[in-house]
C-alpha cells in the first residue's frame, strides 16, 4: 500500500503539471497505474450496484461497477427519475462517492426533487413552502440523511473530453451519472469515451439519451439500455425494457406526477 500511496501523490503531481504529448510511452504507463490504483480502490466493494426497482434488480442483477449504462427516452418521459433513483440507491447500499453532472436540471432542482421523492411531499409544496409540520419533519429527517452522504452535483459546462478528465480527478466513486448528453454526442466514438472512463475508473456510468430504438447504444459499446417508453393501457403507466445485447426484458411502473418519481405498478392501477 506504501508504493501506492506514492504513486498516487506523484501521479497528483503529474495531472498538475502542463499536458505531454499523448503518444509518449510514460503517458501509457500513467494509464495503465491509473486503472490499477483505481481497482486497488474498489477492492472491498460491492461489484453490483441496485437500481431501486426491485422488478429490475431481480431481472438483471443491478448494475455493475466499469458498466457503462444508458438511460434511454424522449424528454419529459422519466430518464432523469431513474437516475435519480439509482443514486439514491447507490447512496444507500455504498455509503460512496456519487456525482452527479447536469445539462438539463440545476443543482436546486435536483436536491428538491430528491426531497420530494424521498418523502412523498409534492414538488409543488417544496418549491412554494406550503408544507405542514408533518412535511416540514419529514424533510428534515430526508435533509440530515442525504447531508451524510458524498453526493456532488455539477452542472456541465465542458465539452466531453473535458468532462471525462475532471471526472478522473474525482476521489474513485461508485457512481457517476451524466444527466442530458446532447443529442449530438450519442455516436460511437463518444461512447467509447465514456464506456473507457468507466473502465478506468471501476465505476458504474450512467448517461440519459435520445434514440428512437437501442440498438445505435448497443453498436457503440454500451453495457445495458434502459429503455422507457409509454405503456398502451393507461396514461401514467411506462413500460421499460433492459436491453443487454440486444436482449429485451420488461416491467411497468406508475409515474407518479407530484412527486416526479416512479412507483411499482399495481394490478387494476391503484397506487
Amino acid at each position: 500500500m506504501e508504493h501506492l500511496r506514492n504513486y498516487l501523490q506523484a501521479n497528483k503531481a503529474r495531472k498538475e503539471a502542463p499536458a505531454r504529448d499523448a503518444s509518449q510511452i510514460g503517458n501509457r504507463l500513467h494509464e495503465v497505474f491509473d486503472r490499477m490504483a483505481a481497482q486497488s480502490a474498489m477492492k472491498g466493494r460491492s461489484p453490483k450496484l441496485a437500481t431501486g426497482f426491485e422488478d429490475v434488480d431481480e431481472i438483471i442483477g443491478g448494475l455493475e461497477l466499469g458498466e457503462l449504462v444508458a438511460i434511454n427516452g424522449l424528454p419529459g418521459s422519466g430518464r432523469t427519475a431513474i437516475a435519480l433513483e439509482i443514486a439514491l440507491q447507490t447512496a444507500k447500499d455504498t455509503q460512496l462517492p456519487i456525482l452527479i453532472y447536469s445539462q438539463n436540471h440545476a443543482a436546486q432542482q435536483i436536491t428538491r426533487r430528491w426531497l420530494s421523492m424521498m418523502t412523498g411531499v409534492p414538488i409543488s409544496c417544496i418549491e412554494n413552502a406550503a408544507l405542514d409540520d408533518a412535511q416540514w419533519n419529514a424533510l428534515y429527517s430526508a435533509s440530515a440523511w442525504l447531508q451524510e452522504q458524498d453526493i456532488r452535483i455539477f452542472e456541465i459546462d465542458q465539452t466531453l473530453p473535458e468532462l471525462c478528465a475532471t471526472i478522473r480527478r474525482q476521489n474513485t466513486p461508485a457512481l457517476v451519472i451524466i444527466d442530458g448528453l446532447p443529442d449530438n454526442q450519442l455516436w460511437r466514438e463518444p461512447m467509447r469515451i465514456l464506456k473507457a472512463l468507466a473502465s478506468e475508473t471501476a465505476c458504474c456510468v450512467v448517461f440519459t439519451g435520445c434514440y428512437s430504438d437501442t440498438a445505435p447504444y448497443i453498436a457503440g459499446g454500451v453495457d445495458k439500455v434502459f429503455h422507457l417508453d409509454w405503456y398502451t393501457e393507461q396514461e401514467n403507466t411506462f413500460e421499460i425494457k433492459w436491453n443487454r445485447t440486444g436482449k429485451n426484458v420488461c416491467t411497468i411502473l406508475i409515474w407518479q406526477e407530484e412527486c416526479l418519481r416512479f412507483l411499482p405498478y399495481l394490478s387494476g392501477g391503484d397506487e
